[in-house]
Parts: structure tokens; sequence; C-alpha cells
């Protein structure tokens, strides 16, 4: 990288794109992000002309964009002048800091870092192979059924032409949401009479889990563009209960109930699974309004055994196992006798909030006081699953909070050591507690999350439900100086920048008032 960029404002200038180096399209303007919208997929460098690293680049840049254009999908490249008044703005709010930086961008949004060779031909392969195209093509009906033989989904294009606005706007849906969901597309005869669908886009729901109780295909019927269609694909893909699996179970938001079961049972016609099955999709159906939506799903047993085990489920004691989450994630078992008015009636308890959640707890460690959420010996409290609540988002403290693991090692032991030190500088500030968990052991609530061992959040008394992820140094005087600056009440003995307090000054600044 050469030397950090000094980054200001601009006037604002009236954009244009210059296409110079043949294949390379420069920007220029204002107007950067709009400008973006007119490529599916290009790779754009910032740049300083008197960088050394970038001079040495811009002939294999060049060299790599002819191919690169050609390619499926193409992918143009692009630059843009970072030292220019008109690039300087652009650069800084694109996170640019040094010179050469690569990135790229999908349908105008930004997709990722470039980070790979910096030859030609290391560029072009590298390109092709994070982007590849978002759908296959079947071209005979053979094809056709070995696609659709999945468990899964699958959104397929039935185009005459491969010029129409259509066909391109949805090889733009396919790329877009690549990885998350089947895509193919055909221009066979034979299929296309075979379905009845020419300039179609269809989501073909699975023949293995085919049921009367829903439509086998869902055709768009909507305003053609991206962004209807994206959205319609989110709406419809899965069905009343969809197949979840590991790699897609983010695509199932909360409220959310799922049935687990034998997934390779369920394409036997007549079996107690598929029968299961159906039944949960019967309640299904009484849960699709906008006042009362639940999100159901069907999930192979042994690939969840995990997940069931979260919610104190053995996969050795019955099926099927039924659990449920409500809006804010906490977890719900189904218990009852496995009847359609029960389930109804759970869902709806749920929804309501007359079930009690099952939390993932362990017992307290052993030098911590009985109650699991009184100070332990260290003088750092420890927190369990079920003393969460009642500890880190007590209203009346300001709360720093170590998420540990057993295999974290000296690294969350020197923070534990460095806190034990400081408590001894916090034994006169009754709004300040600094606690500890061990986040593989029980339920670590959201929105709070694991970014490596340790990690660290604290949690003011007035934004319990937006905690802040503490990224700062590790030693003692750093977690002081957080404190300092960050508590809801200023500390008794130390100023906003942790400095000690002379015993004759007065506290002058007010508390912390925002939300």
């Amino acid at each position: 990288m050469c030397s950090t960029l000094r980054l200001v404002s601009f006037l604002v200038v009236v954009a244009t794109i210059q296409v110079v180096d043949t294949e390379v399209v420069e920007f220029k303007g204002a107007h950067f992000e709009d400008e973006l919208n007119n490529f599916d997929i290009i790779l754009i460098l910032f740049y300083s002309p008197s960088c050394g690293h970038c001079q040495k680049l811009f002939p294999e840049y060049v060299k790599a964009a002819g191919p690169l254009a050609v390619n499926h999908p193409p992918i143009t490249l692009a630059k843009i002048d970072c030292t220019e008044e008109e690039g300087r703005e652009v650069c800084k709010d694109q996170g640019v800091s040094g010179f050469p930086t690569l990135k790229v961008y999908f349908n105008g949004k930004f997709e990722f870092d470039y980070e790979g060779p910096r030859d030609a031909g290391g560029m072009v392969s590298y390109m092709r192979s994070k982007i590849k195209p978002g759908d296959v093509e079947l071209k005979t009906m053979d094809e056709f059924d070995r696609f659709v033989d999945s468990l899964e989904n699958c959104v397929i294009g039935f185009f005459d032409s491969a010029t129409s606005r259509m066909e391109k706007e949805f090889h733009k849906l396919s790329l877009s949401l690549s990885g998350q969901y089947r895509f193919a597309h055909t221009s066979s005869n034979a299929v296309m009479k075979r379905f009845g669908h020419r300039n179609d886009i269809v989501i073909f729901r699975s023949e293995r889990l085919s049921t009367k109780l829903e439509q086998d295909q869902v055709k768009f019927e909507g305003q053609l563009s991206l962004y209807n269609l994206r959205n319609w694909v989110a709406g419809n893909y899965h069905g009343l209960v969809g197949y979840r699996t590991l790699m897609n179970r983010d695509q199932f938001e909360a409220p959310l109930a799922v049935i687990y079961v034998d997934v390779s049972e369920l394409a036997e016609k007549g079996s107690q699974t598929r029968y299961w099955r159906n039944r949960f999709m019967m309640v299904a159906k009484k849960f699709t309004s906008d006042v009362k939506r639940v999100t159901f799903a069907v999930s192979d047993v042994t690939e969840f055994r995990r997940e069931l085990s979260d919610f104190g489920l053995n996969v050795s004691d019955q099926r099927p196992f039924i659990t449920a989450r409500d809006a804010y994630y906490k977890r719900y078992t189904f218990t009852e006798e496995f009847t359609l008015e029960n389930l109804e009636q759970f869902i709806d308890n749920m929804l309501t909030g007359l079930l009690t959640p099952h939390i993932k707890t362990a017992p307290p460690p052993p030098d911590s006081p009985p109650s699991g959420d009184a100070a332990s010996l260290s003088g750092v409290r420890w927190v369990v699953g079920k003393t969460f609540e009642s500890v880190v988002n007590d209203l009346s403290k300001d709360v720093l909070l170590l998420l540990e693991s057993p295999q974290c090692g000296v690294r969350c032991e020197n923070v534990v050591n460095n806190w034990n030190k400081l408590t001894n500088k916090l034994k006169d500030e009754p709004d300040i507690l600094l606690a500890r968990m061990d986040a593989v052991a029980n339920e670590l609530p959201r929105p709070y999350f694991v970014k490596g061992y340790p990690t660290i959040f604290f949690a003011a008394r007035l934004s319990k439900k937006k905690p802040l992820l503490y990224e700062g140094g590790h030693e003692g005087k750093d977690f002081l100086k957080f404190l300092a600056r960050e508590a809801t009440t200023p500390l008794q003995r130390y100023d906003r920048e942790g400095k000690k307090i002379k015993e004759d000054a007065p506290t002058t600044r007010p508390p912390k008032t925002e939300l």
C-alpha cells in the first residue's frame, strides 16, 4: 500500500464516465453510486497517479479487462482517481485508506474487497473463481428432470430469447442471490411445451415434498424489476413449510416453528413422517396474516441434533420434535400430544407471551455463590443463562460483560486477571459491574454475539437493547479509560478521561442521558 490518503471535501460537479484503456471504465463525478447501477458486476480500482504500486498495477489491470469483459457473466473493470477534486469524497465514502484499493460491486452494491493476485492472469482467474454464473442452463428434458429432483426448491426461467428484458433481469436476480437459492434457465422448446411456460420465471417446489395443500409451481406475475423479483423469491420460495438446512437456516425468520423428522422418509407416500409434515402445514396456514404471521419449516432430526440439544431435547427420546422461537429468538418446546388443536394453541401462546422459554444454562461455577448472580470471590460476577436477564439487563447498573469459552486459554485469563485488579479501583463505583460468562455452555440472547474469544460487550443502563461491542485494548488502564468515558453516571474517583480525581475536586460532568 502507498501512503495513507488525506481526504477532504470536494466541489460537486456533473458526473461523467469515460471509457479509457480500451476496456477500463473511468469514473468521474459526484454521482458515483448512481453510475454504479449501470453495471451488473464491476471491479473498481481506487488509485493515485503518484502511487508506485498503482503504476505497476495499471498495465496488468488493462490486460485483465478484455477477458473479463467477455466472461459469463461479464465483469467490468473501472478506476477512479482519488486525488482529483471530484473523486476524493467518493474514495472516502467507500472506505479507501491507501493505494491501490480494489473493490467489487454487484448491481450497485458493495460485495467484497479484492484480495487476489496483481498480475493479469491471476486477476482473471481470481475473479472467475469468485464470480460464477448464478444459474445453470438446462438444455434437455433429462437435465431439467435431474435438476428438479431434489428436496430443495428452485427458480427456473423459461426464455425463447436470450436478449429479452426478462431474461436479463433473471440473470441479475440469480447472480445477486446465488448461494442462497437454486436457479436455472432453459430455452428448450420441449421443456417449455411440457410445462406450458414461455418467457416466465417460476418457482418449482420439490416433487419429493409435494402436497395437495399448496401449489407445486408459483409463477412471477408482478411488475418486472430486480427489486420485485427478489421480494417475490424471498416470500414464496420455501412455501408453507420449507425445507430448512444448516446451509439455508438464516432464510427462515422468527417467529419460527420447526418440526424435526427423518427427511429421507418425506418422499415416501403414506409415511408417518409425511403425515406429520402435512398436519404441520395445516396449522401453518392459520399463521400467514400480517397480524399473526409465523414461519414454519421442516428440518432433519440428525442434521440438527446439536440445535435440539440447545432446546433440552434428546434425539433418542421421541419423534417428531417441534420447537419454536419468538420474535426475540427465545426458545420454546412443544410437549403436548401432537394434534392440530394443541399445536395451534402452542403457537398462539408463544405469540402472546404465555409460554415459559427454555434457556440453555450451565450450573454456576464453583467460585460463585449458590444463587449464581452474586459477586464471585474474585470480584468479577459470573453470569449463566438463567441469570443473564437479572444481571446483565439490570437497569441500575452499567455492565461490562466478558464472553469466554473453556478453550479460550490465556487470552481470556489475562482479561480476567486485569479485571480482578480493576475491581479494587472500582470498589466505590456502585453503578459499574464487571461480569463474565461461558458463551458455549450458556444461551446468549440477541443482540449479543461472539466474535472470537474473548468477546466483550458494554451494556449501559440506558441502552440495554443496544449493547456496545468493546474493541479496545485488554490492559487494565484500557478498560478503566473506557468505563470512565462510557459510564452513564460519571465515576466518583475518575474523570471522563480516566484520570484520578483529586479528593477536593468536585465532579462537574452530568450523567449521560442518551438512549
